[in-house]
């Protein structure tokens, strides 16, 4: 199976790469039982939301089609817009 680059991986790859490497091979953190932390990334919807109050013309991009059908999504509008300012959520 392929591994995506979350929101979440993005920032702890800018904190150091190598948190990352570990993270995508799995390895065991002290985060992985922290209740607030866990309620934090459940929490992750909440990040959404606000981007989309900020950018109120932005375009939600479909991803019922799993990560593959919102990769495509993705691309298709990017190729849309190709050359303007555009936000996809």
């Amino acid at each position: 199976m392929p591994s995506y680059l979350t929101k979440s991986d993005f920032t702890l790859a800018r904190d150091c790469a190598a948190k990352l490497f570990l993270k995508k091979q799995r390895y065991a953190t002290t985060k992985d039982e922290n209740p607030y932390l866990l309620m934090l990334a459940e929490g992750g919807y909440i990040v959404e939301e606000v981007a989309r109050q900020r950018y109120p013309h932005g375009i939600a991009v479909d991803h019922h089609g799993g990560n593959q059908g919102a990769i495509e999504a993705t691309q298709a509008l990017m190729r849309q817009y190709a050359g303007q300012d555009v936000t996809l959520f």
